[in-house]
């Protein structure tokens, strides 16, 4: 998606609630929420909509999407 909202795609294709949206500060991944299996799990795809991974990968609901400074 350009900065004003053009050109926007479609990343995922769940059949369940995204919500909780984030960018990492360089663009180039999006962690989001989704309900999978019954939980709300945290996410992460790539901006190409590629690489899609649980994060949190916990049979909990899992909320609260932020991106912070690298540490390391």
């Amino acid at each position: 998606m350009q900065s004003d909202g053009n050109a926007a795609e479609r990343l995922t294709y769940d059949l369940g609630s995204v919500s909780g949206a984030s960018w990492s500060s360089d663009g180039a991944q999006l962690a989001f929420n989704v309900v999978r299996d019954g939980h709300e799990q945290i996410y992460r795809i790539d901006a190409d909509g590629k690489n899609a991974v649980n994060l949190s990968n916990s049979g909990c609901n899992e909320f609260a999407v932020h991106w912070g400074p690298a540490v390391g």
